[in-house]
């Protein structure tokens, strides 16, 4: 389904001098520097599966999924999304695909939603049988055929983040590219989100790339993780096998002033510290000797989130590198 081959990204930036006189002669003599985005990424997608890409910002996900959907064209490297070059723009594997930003919109803000879908209806040449076909039913499964008539702007942003939603998908695309869809919804939309993403791709069998900040959109929706960190692979493993990594640890949070002979005695690694606890990662049966030794101690052990472990390999990865 999804084919990528050394891909590399490269932007070409400016840069801008300190001082008068520099920035006089860079009016003629411009100087730049390469920045490299991505960093010749390879990896495979097959049809049907739900696959998380993620990493901090500016670790190359957006420049990745912009590949991928052809918005921007690779510096080096191969990729093949369904048969074709993306960045050739074809109109048969336009038709195939769907990019959803959260950050950029394609409902017109003074219309009702129900006119842009109008609109890409006329783009997509889809016939008024399956049109109507297609809203009634996606808009059943997002809760939102009571907003179809009512200006945008007079919508709250999770209410338009479902119908954007509903646009993309009315011209039944194999491939959805999710962009942090949910990014700065609340809690409640962000599960009816999920579980709509859930269920619509056990029904229409589509293959989605998701990038988000929110594990529990990750851990909820994606069977496999690629992780990148600044612009390379770090992991490409399912999510169970992610997760059974750290199986047999545990996290102990505690709360205190001196942690000194604490870390000496169990040779822990600190997962987080601040002003407020600190974080360890132990085996199990330290944590609960641990337990039973600090009677003394505020604390608290729980099992190793998502979020920790991608952390550990970050920090493995910015060691190695």
């Amino acid at each position: 389904m999804i084919q990528v081959h050394a891909l590399t990204k490269n932007y070409k930036v400016f840069r801008r001098p300190t001082g008068f006189v520099h920035s006089l002669r860079s009016l003629i003599y411009r100087e730049y520097e390469i920045i490299e985005a991505v960093k010749g990424i390879s990896f495979r997608i097959d049809e049907g599966e739900f696959v998380g890409l993620i990493g901090p910002n500016g670790a190359g996900k957006t420049t990745v999924l912009k590949m991928l959907s052809g918005i921007l064209f690779p510096s080096n490297g191969t990729v093949n999304t369904d048969g074709f070059v993306p960045y050739e723009k074809k109109r048969p594997f336009l038709r195939r695909i769907a990019f959803i930003n959260a950050q950029k919109s394609n409902l017109w803000w003074d219309l009702p939603a129900r006119d842009s879908f109008l609109i890409h209806q006329a783009i997509y040449e889809i016939n008024n049988r399956d049109f109507k076909a297609r809203i009634q039913q996606l808009s059943e499964m997002l809760d939102v055929a009571s907003l179809l008539t009512t200006p945008v702007r007079n919508l709250s942003l999770g209410e338009r983040m479902k119908l954007e939603i509903l646009l993309s998908l009315l011209h039944r695309p194999r491939i959805i590219f999710l962009d942090e869809p949910t990014i700065g919804l609340d809690f409640i939309s962000r599960r009816q989100i999920r579980k709509f993403l859930i269920n619509y791709q056990t029904t229409a069998r589509a293959t989605i790339i998701l990038t988000s900040h929110y594990f529990e959109d990750i851990t909820d929706l994606c069977k496999r993780l690629i992780i990148l960190s600044d612009g390379r692979t770090v992991v490409d493993e399912p999510l169970s096998r992610i997760q059974e990594e750290y199986k047999d640890y545990r996290i102990v949070r505690i709360r205190s002033n001196d942690l000194q002979q604490y870390k000496r005695q169990f040779q822990a690694q600190i997962v987080e510290e601040n002003l407020e606890f600190t974080e360890f990662l132990l085996p199990t049966s330290q944590a609960m000797t641990f337990f039973h030794d600090c009677t003394d101690l505020e604390l608290e052990i729980k099992p190793v989130s998502l979020e920790a472990i991608v952390k550990k390999h970050y920090e493995k990865h910015n060691s190695e590198t």
